[in-house]
């Protein structure tokens, strides 16, 4: 979880749902990205979900995270966290799209 908060932009931590990422959630997939294994899920805004997600992928064992903001409420349309490369930017786009 460190990982992902030291990611999160200053103007997002204080969203609990972005910064602790305490919201509405699916069930945890685990992904293999460049030979890691990853969490993987999102949540959404609690009680404004539509339009309001954030996709994460966490390394199990800590250490690397990455993730994807898109909420119409903050004004914020695929706004990537870390340094994402194509495959791990078309796995949070595909998290969003669910």
């Amino acid at each position: 979880m460190r990982a992902w908060q030291s990611l999160v932009p200053s103007d997002f931590r204080r969203e609990p749902w972005i910064f602790r990422l305490d919201g509405a959630a699916g069930p945890l997939d685990t992904v293999s990205v460049h030979g890691r294994v990853f969490l993987y899920g999102s949540v959404c805004k609690p009680h404004d979900c539509a339009g309001n997600f954030v996709a994460f992928l966490l390394a199990k064992g800590g250490g690397e995270a990455f993730g994807e903001l898109s909420s119409d409420t903050l004004g914020a349309k695929n706004r990537y966290f870390g340094t994402a490369d194509a495959e791990v930017r078309g796995l949070l786009d595909k998290q969003l799209k669910e």
